[in-house]
């Protein structure tokens, strides 16, 4: 990694600006990144302090310091052994990281395909946990498994460029190191994967649809109807792996998005309505109103 690998841009936006991060591969090319926070913090030294969002997937995992890690509107105070896990479009920021030590990794949202069948975990039990943590905690007696693996998935990504499966190698690495922090990692809240379990391939369907279709689809029913089964069933299967109902569930999902728009874009109260698929500004107002506590003109001006 240099400070050509990522290119960003500043967006301005009522007193606030954020940056977006681009890798700066060919289009189309999956890619792969590991350094040290340090490297990175060095390299990209805005990316510590502002506010910013990614096009691709990213993990830290911190060993020592401290700081703040904000995610979406949340903020959370670095621990040592914390495991953050970032998805493309979800605005974070790194604060007072002076002294902090760990690892950085970075991949294209096509790094793992849809077809893999390690895709569906990847996209909704590390990254897109909307209503959970983003982050795991890795315990010290833990420590040197995941400090093994980072050694060999550095010395596959440096020395082995042009060797034979090398884009193979690293997924199958990348996959390793996200289940062994599954099998060693301290979760709260977190589901339990069993895939040989039809609820729990349920929940993971239903976590697909509403990710493509929240735009346009708000009610229960619909996503029933996608994913074959009866209301009752989708209701019992929600409430098993994310502990409420579908209906919170989307209604969350749906205020996370727009208050995404309104804080980071200039798209209008109306037209942030129309791009969430509601059929006009006053049901989205009383929509925002109910799940955020205010009005979204007052979010938006919200320091």
């Amino acid at each position: 990694m240099d400070s050509q690998t990522f290119t960003t841009r500043t967006i301005f936006w009522q007193k606030r600006a954020y940056k977006q991060a681009f890798h700066a591969n060919e289009v189309g090319k999956p890619y792969f990144e590991i350094a040290p926070v340090c490297a990175v913090n060095e390299l990209y030294p805005e990316m510590e302090k502002e506010w910013h969002v990614h096009d691709f997937y990213s993990i830290q995992w911190f060993h020592a310091g401290g700081g703040k890690h904000g995610v979406d509107f949340n903020s959370y105070p670095i621990e040592d052994g914390m495991m953050f896990f970032v998805a493309p479009e979800q605005f974070h920021c790194l604060r007072n990281m002076e002294g902090q030590e760990g690892v950085a990794i970075a991949f294209s949202k096509d790094f793992i395909l849809p077809n893999d069948n390690f895709y569906p975990f990847l996209r909704f039990e590390f990254f897109n946990r909307y209503n959970k943590e983003p982050f795991c905690r890795i315990p010290k007696e833990h420590k040197s498994v995941f400090d093994e693996l980072v050694n060999v998935m550095m010395k596959e990504h440096t020395m082995h460029q042009d060797s034979y499966a090398h884009y193979e190698c690293q997924k199958l690495l990348l996959a390793l190191f996200l289940f062994q922090t599954r099998r060693y990692g301290v979760w709260n809240d977190a589901t339990e994967p069993d895939i040989k379990n039809p609820g729990y391939m349920l929940y993971m369907s239903f976590l697909n649809e509403l990710e493509n279709n929240m735009r346009s689809a708000h009610k229960v029913g619909q996503y029933a109807a996608m994913l074959n089964v009866s209301e009752k069933s989708l209701a019992l299967c929600i409430k098993k792996y994310a502990n409420t109902t579908p209906k919170a569930f989307i209604s969350e999902r749906l205020a996370l998005e727009a208050k995404r728009i309104l804080r980071y874009t200039q798209t209008s109260v109306k037209e942030t309505a129309m791009r969430l698929g509601f059929e006009d500004e006053s049901n989205f107002t009383k929509f925002f109103k109910h799940q955020v506590g205010m009005l979204p003109q007052d979010f938006r001006s919200v320091e």
